[in-house]
């Protein structure tokens, strides 16, 4: 397919069509995206009673979180890919209906194992519906007023994260923990008649038979499968198996050596990649989607352990530490749409970053200084610093690495922005876990009367809440309490050192134009390098630009001699 030659006005002219068609498909992803963060976060603060009532251990209840992350991040990459194939609507009702199943499953599930089969379906769809939405806003918003509308669209999600801790504190404390997945049923009945009612902006003619062919099947494969022996060893964390034992060895280095051979095989082989290696290779998209792994790893870091001191060292129900997370809920979704809106209207991102990262920096040291004696007003604004930041550096980072994409791997590099963040929120939880128990079982073992227990109590972070509940002696509850809290500042000592090394490389970050239209697979022009000084592409390659097509040549050339003209007019 040719394309015309575009000049820069008309680049810059182009806006998105906001007809009933685009509302609409903008209510159908903030419908989705809200029910997909309050199931994220719902089961956080219920996890101790809930692995007490299915009788689970410890490490039962930990993977109720990590299983629905695992799969949320595995499955995230196919579900961008084959939208490709078979149409962005289609793949918005399977994605719906494993999250429907998978709530279901949970619901009903007994004993523990059902509700690890049920969480994973659900994390499964989870993914999808993530990758969905990046997918879809790259088909019906330009680049440029993507900020303002993501940001609406985190808010969505935000605002589902930040009710679904209180929703599931409550269902825990006042009436049943199964009402956690209950609840979300007539939501997904909701989100079922908005995607019946969503136009599809790309419409497949080809046979069923012809789209599955174009399905890259190995690459799937590839990925799902290595992704999952890379998450697994770091989810045992030297806690259930040993770091140096073959357990943790043997899948750590398949894992590695799959995902080499998964990028080779990606780069020289399948005409539909799973992921193209080249929307990493460049230096701005690299440092920034090694920023949306340390995102992740921050958030749910703190989602999943930040209950657990409220539940230990304030002695708060789950309901109450789920209301205790509102302060730090709530600041993701004004960072979020302020720096959407910001971005919007100076047509620059950089800034957002380098910002998000100092604030999100600042405020994870500031999660040491949470004690068992820490007042209300104190961890209130401590809290607020971090979250703030990483929901600014969100925001700019989507629209950062979509800068730097090609016109054909714009949705790929959306989707892709979303599996890195996944894949560090589930290395969050298992890294924070683990530094957890093994910090845990050093500091008890410093108190005579606990060190012959010290490997039991470590093992089991949440089963500790109800036991504290029913100890009477004074002094070993204040002691494990102690531990707790020591062993927690251990963990925001050791994320605030990624969040600096992720700061540190986002000052690699270049500065791309956001002029840019909504594009389909036939594209349009690729982001048109900022004139400034401060924001200048490197031209000592030609001027080339990172991803560039074929296609987007004529664009390009049109975009050159119009600087050429203003150049010579002004000499």
């Amino acid at each position: 397919m040719e394309t015309s030659p575009v000049t820069g006005e008309e680049v810059q002219g182009m806006k998105p069509m906001k007809g009933k068609t685009f509302w609409l498909a903008l209510s159908s992803l903030g419908v989705i995206a809200w029910l997909d963060g309050l199931a994220t976060t719902s089961l956080s603060p219920a996890i101790p009673i809930v692995t007490e009532k299915l009788d689970g251990s410890a490490l039962e209840g930990f993977w109720a979180g990590t299983a629905f992350l695992l799969c949320a991040t595995v499955f995230q990459p196919t579900f961008a890919s084959l939208s490709q194939v078979f149409g962005r609507k289609p793949l918005l009702f399977l994605v719906l209906l494993l999250f429907t199943v998978g709530t279901i499953v949970s619901g009903i599930a007994h004993p523990f194992t059902v509700l690890l089969l049920g969480r994973s379906i659900q994390g499964s769809g989870s993914g999808g519906i993530l990758a969905m939405i990046l997918v879809v806003m790259t088909d019906i918003v330009t680049i440029r007023e993507r900020g303002k509308w993501m940001g609406i669209i985190l808010m969505q999600y935000a605002v589902g994260t930040l009710v679904g801790p209180i929703i599931g504190g409550a269902f825990v404390e006042y009436v049943s923990w199964r009402w956690i997945f209950w609840v979300v049923l007539p939501l997904c009945g909701v989100g079922f008649l908005m995607v019946f009612l969503f136009k599809e902006p790309h419409v497949r003619t080809e046979a069923i038979t012809e789209k599955l062919k174009m399905v890259d099947w190995i690459g799937q494969f590839l990925i799902i499968s290595s992704i999952t022996a890379v998450i697994l060893p770091i989810t045992w964390g030297g806690v259930q198996y040993p770091w140096d034992g073959w357990r943790g060895l043997v899948p750590l280095i398949l894992g590695v050596f799959g995902i080499l051979g998964f990028a080779v095989y990606e780069k020289f082989v399948p005409s539909q990649p799973v992921i193209a290696p080249r929307i990493i290779a460049n230096r701005t998209a690299a440092s920034i989607y090694f920023g949306s792994v340390i995102t992740g790893v921050l958030m749910f870091s703190q989602l999943y352990y930040l209950p657990l001191y409220f539940q230990v060292a304030k002695g708060y129900s789950p309901l109450l530490s789920g209301v205790a997370l509102i302060p730090q809920s709530f600041s993701v979704c004004p960072a979020s749409v302020i720096t959407g809106i910001l971005i919007t209207r100076t047509g620059r991102y950089r800034w957002a970053i380098w910002g998000g990262w100092a604030l999100t920096v600042l405020g994870t040291g500031l999660l040491y200084l949470l004690d068992v004696d820490t007042p209300t007003v104190a961890w209130v604004f401590i809290g607020i610093v971090s979250v703030f930041g990483i929901g600014v550096t969100m925001s700019a980072g989507s629209i950062g690495v979509q800068a730097t994409a090609s016109n054909s791997d714009l949705s790929s590099s959306a989707a892709l922005f979303t599996f890195f963040r996944l894949f560090g929120q589930s290395c969050g939880v298992a890294i924070a876990g683990s530094i957890f128990q093994n910090q845990m079982k050093s500091h008890l073992r410093k108190y005579p009367d606990l060190a012959d227990r010290a490997s039991a109590l470590s093992k089991n972070a949440a089963g500790l809440v109800p036991l504290l509940e029913t100890m009477t002696d004074d002094a070993n509850k204040a002691n494990i309490i102690q531990s707790y809290v020591d062993s927690l500042k251990i963990i925001w000592i050791v994320t605030m050192g990624f969040a600096i090394v992720a700061a540190l490389l986002s000052l690699l970050v270049k500065g791309y134009s956001l002029d840019r239209s909504p594009t389909s697979d036939a594209g349009v022009s690729p982001a048109i390098p900022s004139s400034t000084d401060e924001e200048k592409t490197d031209s000592r390659n030609g001027g080339s630009h990172p991803g560039r097509s074929p296609l987007s040549r004529p664009i390009v050339i049109a975009a050159d001699l119009k600087i050429k003209k203003i150049i010579s007019s002004r000499c």
